[in-house]
């Protein structure tokens, strides 16, 4: 049973390093390729698909944030950010996880797929008899990065968040 553990660590060990090599490296061979094929997949299921926006010739120019904006019945609304606070012994992963998913995809009109589960999740931990909801909006903010002021590189903290605004979907309950 022992031996059986760990040839099973192992290979996942092996598994997991070969998938982020493959959906890492540019076209090669015909079978790297296929093998890169498979590993884009695999690396999207699980979460650990290579982002190199920040480190890309052409970095992304827009500093985003994405709210749901739920509406009650009683005409209340509430916002809820999508880079929410998390807790536990593995929450940096799941933050560091959750923030990629987010920025690589819902922040995006083009993948209003993605979006459909979020309002369900959001109805579902929300709604209540007492005061239904009858809204949730999914918006993003974002306002243009400016890449140098008068005294050199803006600092992280000070880059603004909400300028712009686009609703990227809403659903009537």
């Amino acid at each position: 049973m022992k031996l059986f553990r760990i040839f099973a660590v192992n290979t996942l060990i092996v598994l997991y390093v070969g998938i982020m090599y493959f959906s890492g490296t540019p076209d090669g061979s015909l079978l790297h390729n296929q093998l890169k094929q498979l590993s884009n997949k695999a690396a999207m299921i699980i979460g650990i698909w290579p982002s190199w926006s920040m480190f890309a010739p052409n970095p992304i120019k827009s500093d985003s944030k994405t709210f749901v904006k739920i509406s009650y019945k009683n005409g209340t609304s509430e916002f809820h950010d999508l880079e929410r606070k998390l807790s536990g012994p593995f929450k940096e992963i799941r933050k560091s996880r959750w923030m990629k998913y987010a920025q690589d995809n819902v922040r995006s009109p083009q993948q209003r797929v993605l979006l459909a589960p979020i309002i369900r999740h959001y109805l579902f931990k929300y709604n209540s008899k007492k005061n239904p909801i009858t809204n949730i909006q999914i918006i993003r903010k974002w306002r243009e990065i400016p890449l140098i002021n008068h005294d050199g590189v803006y600092p992280i903290t000070d880059t603004p968040r909400i300028y712009n605004e686009i609703e990227l979907i809403s659903q009537k309950i």
